[in-house]
């Protein structure tokens, strides 16, 4: 007789096959975080991860082409049963990922796969030409920083060289640092600088005209060479008023200045995540070990919003914090943080308060004396939003209206409460976090 599963189970069933889906692609995604990786192991390891998530991994196989190379398992050999994915870089297919199976399966949607399984199969190809386009972008743009960094570094009279590469690679940065040789000069009081900052904003002109009662009228679109040649002007007016060391001095700075300002952007903006403020604060220690690049001033409104950002809102804390606590502390602490993907919460009160104790005993002169046997234990910390996410994914919305009911129907309902609580799950993320966490723990 043939055994056939009742709803229940099949449900189950499909869940199971989601779940293992998930697992695969958050795996998948934080492989591709490990900036350390060879791309050949990157994809060896991805080739191991692909089976399990398949409804019959002890039979399934994986296999990924790029380029002119093959990466799969070693005593696998390919069949019929095969599902595609291609790897597209810019347009072009570049590779392909495989799956197969070794023996004969039930037919599926596509032959023995299911629709779902080629849907992950696609996603992991995208994020592949993904990952594979920003390992090729990144190249260009080392190559683009060493060739800035050697020719920054050319004797003082170089500067125009040092421009005229800027202009052909890299116009935008080329228009900062013009705009900001302007406002200098405008600030050591020269007075042609002065002239040419009305040509170099228009606003300011219009601004002028306002004040003088003329007509409100849009101003023009500027022309790109108008931009060049009134670059040109500037600088001019820098080389009669300062020396050629000067001008490169305040170039190289400007361009270091720009290498780290994509993190103050990031920080800046309310609606970045913990992931996006975790990638910027990595790429900035990438860039700048010793993370040295940023102006004091700089450093210290990174700090605030950082503070802001992870711990509190409040005016008192941040004016203490500021004082204590370094980028390089929030780099760490990220790395030591559970929270969804996309989280926009905090840390609690007390993570707020052992985490700025900490940093102020260790400034303290009296750490290596009285206080050099004050430790904080080893911490992970769980964002805000992971309870409210938590709750959400068991559907336990209603848990949220206890605190507004009586205290007698509250403590008749505890109960209840708690055995909601102990059936629950946790998401995927949450769950993978907490799971790092306790083998840190051992």
């Amino acid at each position: 007789m043939e055994y056939s599963l009742n709803p229940l189970d099949k449900l189950i069933d499909t869940l199971d096959e989601r779940v293992k889906e998930l697992n695969c692609l958050f795996e998948v995604e934080e492989l591709l975080r490990e900036s350390d990786l060879e791309v050949d192991e990157v994809l060896n390891r991805i080739v191991r991860l692909v089976p399990p998530a398949f409804q019959y991994p002890e039979v399934c196989h994986a296999q990924i082409t790029y380029r002119d190379q093959l990466f799969r398992s070693d005593t696998f050999k390919p069949t019929s049963w095969v599902l595609h994915s291609d790897i597209v870089v810019q347009n072009n297919v570049i590779g392909s990922i495989q799956v197969f199976y070794t023996k004969k399966k039930p037919k599926a949607d596509i032959g023995p796969f299911m629709n779902d399984e080629k849907g992950l199969l696609d996603s992991i190809s995208m994020r592949l030409g993904n990952y594979l386009m920003y390992l090729k972008l990144k190249l260009v743009f080392s190559k683009w920083e060493h060739t800035k960094e050697r020719m920054s570094k050319k004797k003082s009279g170089d500067w125009p060289v040092i421009l005229e590469l800027l202009r052909r690679t890299d116009s935008d940065l080329f228009m900062r640092i013009s705009r900001k040789m302007l406002n200098y000069l405008v600030w050591q009081g020269v007075k042609e600088a002065e002239d040419l900052l009305q040509k170099f904003n228009p606003r300011a002109r219009l601004a002028e005209e306002e004040a003088r009662g003329e007509a409100n009228m849009p101003s023009d679109k500027s022309d790109l060479g108008d931009l060049n040649k009134l670059s040109e002007e500037i600088f001019e007016v820098a080389q009669q008023h300062l020396s050629n060391s000067q001008i490169l001095s305040r170039i190289q700075y400007w361009m270091q200045e720009d290498k780290t300002s994509f993190l103050v952007r990031a920080i800046a903006n309310s609606n970045t995540s913990l992931t996006e403020i975790s990638e910027a604060i990595r790429r900035y220690y990438q860039l700048n070990p010793e993370g040295m690049e940023l102006s004091p001033s700089t450093r210290i409104g990174v700090r605030a919003s950082l503070i802001r950002r992870f711990f509190s809102d409040q005016l008192e804390f941040i004016n203490i914090a500021k004082n204590y606590v370094r980028v390089l502390d929030f780099n760490r602490l990220l790395k030591r943080m559970i929270s969804p993907i996309g989280s926009h919460g905090k840390l609690g009160g007390k993570s707020a308060g052992v985490f700025l104790a900490n940093r102020i005993i260790q400034k303290s002169e009296l750490s290596k004396t009285l206080l050099k046997d004050i430790q904080v234990p080893k911490t992970w910390y769980i964002t805000s939003d992971a309870m409210i996410y938590f709750m959400h994914y068991n559907n336990l919305e209603e848990i949220l209206e206890q605190k507004y009911k009586p205290v007698a129907d509250i403590a008749r309902e505890y109960p209840h409460v708690i055995q909601l609580f102990k059936n629950s799950h946790f998401p995927p993320d949450i769950e993978k976090g907490i799971s790092v966490a306790l083998d840190d723990f051992g």
